[in-house]
């Protein structure tokens, strides 16, 4: 009896899978999420840092999203973004694997965390004209960020 020596050839595929980024207070574990401090009745400073890899659009949403949510939980109807920060980190490293044909196979990938934080300044009434004023109740009404 012969045996058929069979080959077989593996390829460990880099998979980046697509996490839902769940809006959530910040998590030290996650290294991702929401901050925020009360610096005065209606001023308050709030940050998002954004998963690894999650658009900066996404992250700017749930900044404004959180920024609403401030703004309603005491009882105010708009607020105006005074002061806007950006930061971005990056993490770059290399994954190998081996292949029976050549040797190692290295890829690098970088990994980019964006971190957005403002001023805010909550008022009563109407909001006023200006482009850094929002209705926080439209802001909640129309968005689509995901809640655990």
């Amino acid at each position: 009896m012969k045996r058929k020596k069979v080959k077989i050839l593996l390829f460990v595929p880099i998979l980046t899978i697509a996490s839902c980024y769940t809006y959530q207070p910040y998590s030290a574990l996650y290294q991702y999420g929401y901050s925020d401090t009360r610096l005065d009745d209606n001023i308050f400073r709030v940050s998002y840092i954004g998963a690894y890899n999650q658009p900066e659009i996404e992250v700017f949403e749930s900044l404004l999203y959180r920024c609403a949510e401030i703004t309603l939980e005491h009882d105010y109807d708009y607020f105006l973004m005074e002061a806007k920060e950006r930061s971005e980190k990056e993490q770059k490293g290399a994954i190998v694997t081996p292949n029976q044909y050549i040797g190692l196979i290295a890829m690098g990938y970088t990994n980019r965390q964006v971190n957005l934080t403002t001023m805010i300044t909550c008022g009563i009434g109407e909001k006023p004209e200006t482009k850094n004023a929002f209705n926080a109740r439209k802001i909640v009404e129309y968005s689509n960020i995901p809640h655990p």
